[in-house]
């Protein structure tokens, strides 16, 4: 059921920002193409550091990794993977600043883009 509600949710959302995609894709669209293999080099980065320079195990990297690209379904698949809390406690440390920092950067890619 909550898969379901998770299914109509999303559909909504997208039929309702297709006109404005388009029109958005038209003008913007080069530097969005540009500016996301950027962003998921920054993943990369902060992953590599937390295991090679700051030496964090498997288990808590991958809880890193989802949440520098705050994805809870990637720190579901680590959990049920891993066995362990380490994702999640991992997660929780870095979620807040991806996300602060998402924000931040979508307003300046829409103050350079206009």
């Amino acid at each position: 059921m909550r898969q379901l509600g998770i299914l109509f949710f999303l559909a909504g959302v997208g039929t309702r920002a297709g006109g404005s995609f388009v029109r958005t894709f038209a003008t913007q669209g080069s530097l969005c193409s540009w500016s996301s293999p950027g962003h998921a080099r920054v993943g990369e980065l902060v992953v590599m550091l937390a295991r090679r320079a700051f030496g964090y195990d498997v288990a808590s990297t991958f809880g890193i990794l989802a949440g520098v690209h705050t994805q809870p379904a990637a720190l579901a698949f680590a959990s049920a993977h891993t066995g362990s809390e380490a994702p999640n406690i991992s997660y929780a440390s870095v979620y807040p600043i991806a996300l602060i920092s998402k924000i931040i950067l979508a307003q300046v890619l829409a103050l350079v883009g206009s």
